[in-house]
């Protein structure tokens, strides 16, 4: 019995390797986040920010990145955020994602979507994947997963 358990249990996880791939975008975000905001008795207060860095992605891509973004922290600094970035590799092809969030206001986890793309990021439009971020002193750390099929990989690695 305990050898069947363990031949389902590596051939599980071999399935999950061949069916999914994970692909990785990391940011870099420098310098002063510009912001406006308007706070509240209560003291909570709704924010817009804006900001921009640098990205790199596990397949060797690069590039720029600038977002804007709308939020509304509560009283306990409970968050509700919704940015829109565009950013563009080191060939100038282009994306779009959207990001969404409900945390705390200078760190947590949420979902990105790919909204729109050109060349091979185009195989990542409506893809979702989660991203944390942290903010630090001078700027702030972005990292998404995703997880593709092969299909999906293939197509990102194509530099059409």
């Amino acid at each position: 019995m305990k050898k069947i358990i363990l031949i389902m249990a590596v051939l599980f996880i071999s399935c999950g390797n061949v069916s999914a791939e994970e692909y990785n975008l990391n940011a870099y975000f420098r310098g002063n986040l510009q912001y406006e905001n308007i706070e509240f008795p209560d003291k909570s207060k709704y924010i817009v920010l804006e900001f921009s860095g640098n990205w790199e992605d596990s397949l060797g891509n690069y590039g720029d990145i600038r977002c804007l973004s709308s939020q509304f922290t509560n009283s306990n600094t409970e968050l509700a955020l919704e940015a829109f970035c565009k950013a563009k590799d080191q060939k100038k092809v282009e994306f779009w994602i959207k990001l969404k969030r409900e945390s705390y206001e200078f760190a947590g986890v949420g979902k990105s979507k790919y909204l729109f793309a050109n060349a091979q990021f185009k195989s990542l439009i409506n893809k979702e994947c989660t991203y944390a971020v942290q903010l630090v002193e001078g700027g702030g750390i972005f990292k998404k997963k995703c997880k593709l099929t092969k299909d999906e990989l293939s197509k990102l690695k194509s530099k059409n």
